[in-house]
Parts: structure tokens; C-alpha cells; sequence
């Protein structure tokens, strides 16, 4: 049986391995230069690349309050950035989040949920005039997740690649 990590929604571990903090959430020079480029100060650029690397893991944003410390930390620590954690707090509800929200969409192709998904979804859950058993509905599923639809547990927003 899968792990809850490796489900359709997968999820951040809560004790995270130091390989996969080498390999899945340590910042590659261009991720730490686009961080420069697009924030202004210290707080900024530690949350957006926090928002980066954990989208990139997960397929979708959460907030920064849960995200476990250790990644924030390593994230810091490679990015070279000292401010305290405590120092985050308010991120998740300012407008320089939202901005980066846009830019890391940008940035990764990420279309936010429009004409393109809802044709999708309607697609895949209402097939015209005729029911599909839930074996192929699951897997018609699978084989559209290839258009990297983020559907995000508890979020208002859907996203396309």
C-alpha cells in the first residue's frame, strides 16, 4: 500500500531526510538567481524560494506556517540567508507572497485554472451521456495528469501547465 507521500496529493514529510534535503529541496544556481532577481531583502527571497522548491516537490502552494523548519532552514542555510524563522510569520499573508505566487507560476509554465481545465474536468467527470465505470475514470485520470492539473486539497485555485 502507498504511502500518504506518494498518493494523488502528496504531502510534506514531517521528519525529512538529509538526502532529501540535498536533492529535493536544495535551490540550483539559477533558482538562487531568479530569487535575487525578483524579491528585495532577505525575508522576501528565503520565502519565495520556500514557495519554489516546495511547489516543485509537491504541485502545489501551502503555506509557509507548514512547512516543517528544517526545510526552511536548509533553504536558508544554501541560500545563505540569516533571518529567523519568526521573521516569516506574516509572509503567508502579505502581498509580496502573492507576487511570488505569479512569478513562480510564470517561471514553471503554471496557467492558472481557466477554459482549458474546466474542459478537462468536464471531460473527465461528466462524460457526455454515458457512465464510465470507476476503474477507467480513474484511469482517464491518470492519463490526463500529464497536463499537470495542480488540484490542490483545500484550495480554491486549479492550475495547468
Amino acid at each position: 500500500m502507498p504511502t500518504i507521500q506518494e498518493t494523488a496529493y502528496p504531502r510534506l514529510k514531517n521528519h525529512v531526510s538529509v538526502r532529501d534535503l540535498a536533492v529535493i529541496y536544495t535551490p540550483n544556481v539559477d533558482e538562487l538567481a531568479l530569487a535575487k532577481q525578483v524579491t528585495r531583502g532577505a525575508i522576501a527571497q528565503l520565502g519565495f524560494l520556500v514557495l519554489l522548491k516546495i511547489f516543485q516537490r509537491l504541485g502545489y502552494f501551502v503555506p509557509i506556517s507548514q512547512v516543517p523548519t528544517v526545510i526552511i532552514e536548509h533553504i536558508a542555510d544554501v541560500a545563505q540567508i540569516q533571518p529567523a524563522i519568526t521573521d516569516l510569520a506574516g509572509y503567508d499573508f502579505s502581498g509580496t507572497r502573492k507576487r511570488h505566487l505569479q512569478i513562480i507560476r510564470q517561471t514553471l509554465h503554471i496557467n492558472c485554472y481557466g477554459k482549458d481545465a474546466r474542459h478537462i474536468r468536464k471531460r473527465l467527470f461528466f462524460p457526455p451521456r454515458q457512465t464510465m465505470p470507476l476503474d477507467l475514470k480513474a484511469q482517464s485520470f491518470q492519463s490526463n495528469s500529464k497536463a499537470e492539473i495542480d488540484l490542490k486539497p483545500r484550495v480554491h485555485s486549479v492550475c495547468l501547465v
